[in-house]
């Protein structure tokens, strides 16, 4: 799988991403760099701490990251979870925005993990 493939089966913008790191392999590079990347498990912990305030901060940082890197689809949700963490919100409906980022992350891993 190349970069362009990857980048269609996670439902990111190619062409965001390319346009920013200006080649391929620069693109790599940061996709693995974000398999290292700890907001995500940060994120589960205090989900599953039910810290609100701790989740805001790492859905923040996640945010930022899925942002950088062009993750539109994985990007929206994310941005969903943390504007509604910034209001004070974290019940529900948080959980289920949650439960939607769990599943498009593992999505993201697997595929960044298939590339080339």
């Amino acid at each position: 799988m190349d970069v362009r493939e990857c980048y269609s089966q996670i439902k990111g913008n190619y062409d965001e991403i390319l346009g920013r790191m200006r080649n391929e392999e620069r693109i790599k590079k940061f996709l693995r760099l974000f398999l290292k990347d700890e907001s995500y498990a940060k994120l589960c912990a205090a989900m599953e701490e039910n810290n609100c305030s701790e989740a805001f901060l790492a859905a923040h940082s996640l945010k930022g990251v899925s942002q950088n890197l062009a993750f539109t689809d994985f990007f929206a949700s994310v941005e969903d979870l943390t504007e509604r963490l910034r209001a004070g919100a974290c019940g529900e409906e948080e959980r289920q925005i949650f439960d939607t980022i769990k599943e498009k992350y593992d999505v993201l891993v697997k595929t960044i993990e298939k590339l080339e």
